[in-house]
């Protein structure tokens, strides 16, 4: 019941920017042509997309799902985002092959506190997930936390969540297109992203 309120509350939330996107964005209003458009969008980061510390293992800092090494890291957003378009352009019988995708992404740091009890961690911030996705950065914590304090998240100090939002884009180089055309692509990348990999979107992707 829950996943399926979940998905529910996601489709809401997809349908609303697809609808805003259409029928309020200038970019995406009028009979503008786009050729060879670029997707700028913010989101929360599955953490798929991330990498933990190189003492994590040790420490126990990482966080679920995380990859192993920033270039894995990379390489998963890279892939994810250019399969979400190359699916997105074939779902509306568009050749995928016959253009340059290409992905533009910073795979970030991101790390719990330290759930282990031995050792010594200096961590006096970590992060938030809700999910696979990574949603706040914690900081305010005037000591490392580690191994029962880090999993009650037993703190001094006064502590403050930052929404932990990131940035992406996706050129399409070789295409061209009218207003419908890309917001139906556009419509179809998001679906890709926010189901098939937990992309939460922040606000309407941009197009240039």
């Amino acid at each position: 019941m829950y996943q399926s309120k979940g998905r529910l509350y996601t489709i809401i939330f997809l349908v609303t920017l697809f609808r805003n996107s259409y029928e309020c964005s200038g970019s995406y209003g009028g009979t503008q042509n786009y050729q060879n458009p670029t997707v700028n969008m913010k989101f929360f980061t599955p953490t798929a997309w991330t990498y933990p510390p190189s003492d994590a293992t040790t420490m126990l800092s990482y966080l679920l799902g995380q990859a192993s090494t920033q270039t894995q890291a990379q390489n998963n957003a890279v892939t994810d985002l250019t399969s979400a378009m190359t699916s997105a352009l074939t779902e509306n019988e568009l050749n995928a092959g016959l253009y340059k995708i290409t992905a533009t992404y910073t795979a970030p740091l991101v790390y719990d506190c330290a759930k282990s009890s031995t050792g010594t961690s200096t961590l006096l911030d970590w992060y938030e997930v809700e999910g696979d996705v990574v949603t706040k950065h914690v900081t305010g914590a005037t000591q490392a936390l580690t191994g029962a304090n880090c999993i009650s998240k037993t703190v001094q100090g006064t502590l403050t969540k930052t929404d932990f939002i990131l940035d992406a884009r996706i050129s399409i180089e070789g295409l061209t297109v009218n207003t419908i055309q890309m917001t139906q692509i556009l419509n179809a990348f998001m679906a890709q992203l926010s189901f098939g990999k937990g992309v939460k979107f922040t606000e309407n992707p941009t197009i240039n």
